[in-house]
């Protein structure tokens, strides 16, 4: 069925280029027509947009979807002791502890619930890096929600019932990849990505194995650097180099590589990365929650990275609200330079939409004819939100998640008017809360 959308008052183009009073006609997984008026075609699911915004969704280009079970955890801690604490043990009992079965439902059911909460606050693609794809993939299909799945690789560091032989672990990823890889073939919804965890994780023989898979299959690659400043220092003393230099050296680095955090980066990092291709993602509440520091976004965009949003996993951040990270992003920049001026709300709103989708590897991040239809509607109609005198900063500092009233990803209707259409919201809130005994 095709979707139109009526009189939409505010529409957000490509390089946030706004239009008024526009149409916007979708068939297929693709938006075919935009326009000043459009007649409906027969069998036309039609949405009025007037007094409304239109506006590419949000891609969160990095977060742990499985930490949705740890929200609201201490909030004392700074990353290793947080690790230690709160996330291995979650993961400890799913892999371990829990019997396959629940094991698997449980997996199913923080898809779902994470998938809910993104929707909900404007999000159309996730990038997970997460523990057991198989089932989170279920629930993104049931939901209707983009995911890319970056298989978590780790060989070292980790306690022992966590890491997995590398040779079970590169037959999983190339299972993963030839099973799952731009799926379902008709209109694809799902992608996947190798996700070696971390530099201090993983052996260079691991590293290299990755780098050379992703380019065998054609896909993309995220890994955590610097995020720390111990991972730094770790970094230097073991290797003789910074994360990023050792990155270089050994052939890690290229257009399909995305740096997620970069909190402390030498110049001469930054250099490498703008000469590389390769994408950074910002996680600003994490390294906020965690004490990791303030990322070098501005010096970044200066020269040229593309640097891309994301929550990180609830555990660090307690909210998927891709609009509370777009302000903290924006703010944590002007506070740490003591210059308002050094980004703007465009800077901010790229980074949640045309760079996760670079970041991501998909044609969104933009409303333009031909390109995938993953869009939001936000009602205006607000005492928050009125007047508008710049609709991007509007969207930036003003919109609340419960101002997004409906959601189109690859070209279905998954959310409208605060309703979600594809999945039974409430029974899923009391699934999860009926097994929590499980991950306390």
């Amino acid at each position: 069925m095709s979707i139109l959308i009526k009189n939409a008052s505010y529409l957000i183009r490509k390089n946030n280029r706004i239009e008024n009073r526009k149409d916007i006609l979708i068939e297929g997984a693709h938006i075919s027509k935009i326009a000043g008026s459009i007649e409906a075609p027969a069998n036309t699911a039609i949405i009025d947009a007037k007094g409304k915004l239109v506006a590419p969704g949000f891609i969160n280009s990095h977060t742990h979807l499985y930490q949705n079970l740890l929200k609201g955890m201490d909030d004392r801690v700074s990353l290793f002791d947080w690790v230690d604490k709160i996330t291995f043990p979650l993961c400890s009992n799913i892999t371990t502890k829990i019997n396959r079965k629940d094991s698997k439902k449980i997996a199913h059911l923080w898809s779902l619930l994470a998938g809910i909460e993104a929707i909900k606050s404007g999000t159309t693609c996730v990038l997970d890096m997460d523990l057991k794809h198989v089932d989170v993939i279920q629930g993104w299909n049931d939901l209707g929600l983009r995911g890319v799945c970056a298989r978590t690789f780790v060989d070292k560091w980790v306690p022992n019932d966590l890491a997995e032989p590398l040779k079970k672990q590169f037959k999983n990823i190339e299972k993963l990849i030839e099973t799952y890889h731009n799926t379902p073939q008709d209109l694809p919804l799902i992608s996947v990505f190798i996700g070696p965890s971390a530099i201090f994780t993983c052996s260079e023989k691991l590293l290299k194995w990755v780098a050379e898979t992703a380019e065998e299959f054609d896909t993309g690659i995220q890994i955590h650097v610097a995020e720390t400043r111990w991972e730094v220092e770790f970094v230097k003393k073991e290797l003789g180099l910074r994360p990023v230099e050792y990155l270089h050296k050994i052939g890690f680095l290229s257009p399909r590589t995305s740096l997620v955090h970069c909190v402390h980066l030498s110049a001469n990092e930054i250099s490498i990365i703008a000469g590389s291709g390769a994408t950074v993602v910002h996680c600003p509440k994490s390294n906020m929650k965690l004490g990791s520091g303030v990322a070098p976004v501005v010096e970044m965009i200066k020269r040229n990275i593309p640097v891309a949003l994301g929550t990180d996993g609830a555990a660090s951040n307690d909210l998927l609200d891709m609009l509370e990270d777009m302000r903290f992003a924006a703010m944590l920049q002007k506070v740490k330079h003591e210059d308002a001026s050094v980004i703007a709300g465009d800077d901010i709103y790229k980074m949640a939409t045309a760079n996760g989708a670079k970041v991501c590897n998909i044609d969104a991040g933009m409303i333009e004819e031909g390109t995938l239809a993953d869009l939001i509607i936000i009602d205006l109609n607000k005492a928050h939100l009125v007047p508008v005198h710049d609709i991007i900063n509007t969207l930036v500092y003003c919109v609340r998640a419960s101002d997004v009233e409906s959601v189109v990803i690859n070209g279905k209707i998954v959310m409208l008017e605060r309703s979600i259409k594809t999945v039974n919201e409430n029974k899923i809130l009391e699934e999860i809360a009926a097994m929590k005994s499980y991950f306390e």
